[in-house]
């Protein structure tokens, strides 16, 4: 990882305003799992991101495991109760909303790539999965968005049963290169317009989706 550049995506996050803390690691079990450890804190300072350029123990929905080579962005955004909606019965939505960043983000790297989301929590690309979500509760009823994002993985090392099924910016996008913190730094300017439009009660996210 280019340290000037993962510093300059830093930078340019907390000046966005609405993220109060970033823990960029090398080598992590899973970003979910440090976010959990993280809100465990009642001082933890939330919303917080939290990146790895590597993970041992990723997982999907149902204890899936989720392949983590290099270039794939794997980062976990916890929020704090107040940045939900009122009603808790509304809180699983947000791996829906959260679907819809990536739409956003797709749209601004990739314009030429329709992306669609599969139920409830996967980005694909021309048919080929490129991003999964996966939503968990935390302590301080906190809750966790882990993202998993093929930006410039090479699947030429990919396990043999995915290899037809995944895709990623990079492949998309022929040869434009495509800078892992760059791509950061916007998923979380898609991630707070989205959250912040759907915590206030509107639901243009919907039809989006």
């Amino acid at each position: 990882m280019d340290n000037f550049l993962q510093e300059k995506a830093i930078t340019e996050i907390l000046h966005q305003g609405w993220i109060e803390h970033i823990d960029w690691q090398e080598s992590v079990d899973s970003t979910n799992a440090v976010a959990r450890r993280y809100c465990q804190d009642e001082s933890a300072q939330l919303p917080a991101l939290f990146v790895a350029d590597h993970q041992t123990a990723g997982k999907g929905r149902s204890q899936n495991s989720w392949w983590s080579p290099a270039g794939c962005l794997m980062c976990t955004l916890a929020l704090p109760k107040s940045s939900l909606r009122a009603e808790p019965n509304e809180w699983s939505q947000l791996a829906l909303v959260a679907g819809v960043a990536l739409v956003h983000l797709a749209q601004e790297f990739l314009p030429d790539c329709d992306p669609q989301l599969k139920w409830p929590n996967d980005l694909y690309l021309r048919d080929k999965k490129c991003a999964g979500i996966l939503i968990e509760s935390a302590a301080n009823l906190s809750w966790l968005i882990g993202i998993g994002l093929n930006v410039t993985v090479d699947f030429a090392e990919a396990p043999t049963e995915i290899q037809d099924r995944v895709t990623s910016f990079q492949s998309q996008a022929g040869l434009e290169e495509l800078a892992l913190p760059a791509v950061l730094a916007s998923l979380s300017t898609h991630l707070h317009h989205t959250i912040d439009c759907w915590s206030s009660g509107q639901d243009a996210w919907q039809s989006t989706w």
